[in-house]
């Protein structure tokens, strides 16, 4: 009853199609929905600016980015040592997360202690009971 009992916990815990991996799964979905909405915005953004380009209307930032200057332009130039900003630099993801073949491997260990405990313990009875 115990090996049935610790066997289905990871059957459906943490098995291929078990709660962890939906909820991996689910989470991975999720995250890829969101690019995709990130990606169908730019290419949205994207579309303007080429209709923009098309009829001939260019931003004053498109022209700086250019390199160009107006006539009554100022031009500021940085040594090579100035400061990035730091919102230049990709934020780290510092979640910790332990990978579902390691869970999988720890409840099997974890599982093999419970049932040796409990063959232990029934043999300490036997041998209190015979003696």
């Amino acid at each position: 009853m115990l090996i049935f009992g610790l066997f289905s916990i990871y059957i459906f815990i943490f098995s291929e199609s078990g709660l962890l991996e939906r909820n991996r799964l689910k989470s991975k979905y999720e995250l890829l929905q969101q690019k995709i909405l990130q990606k169908k915005q730019a290419n949205e953004q994207l579309q303007r600016r080429l209709e923009e380009y098309r009829a001939g209307n260019y931003s004053q930032s498109d022209i700086a980015a250019s390199g160009l200057i107006y006539s009554d332009g100022k031009v500021i130039i940085f040594d090579e040592n100035y400061r990035l900003k730091e919102e230049n630099f990709p934020q780290k993801n510092m979640n910790f997360e332990v990978d579902l073949f390691h869970l999988r491997i720890i409840w099997i260990i974890i599982s093999i202690m419970v049932v040796v405990y409990y063959i232990n313990r029934i043999k300490m009875k036997e041998e209190s009971s015979d003696g």
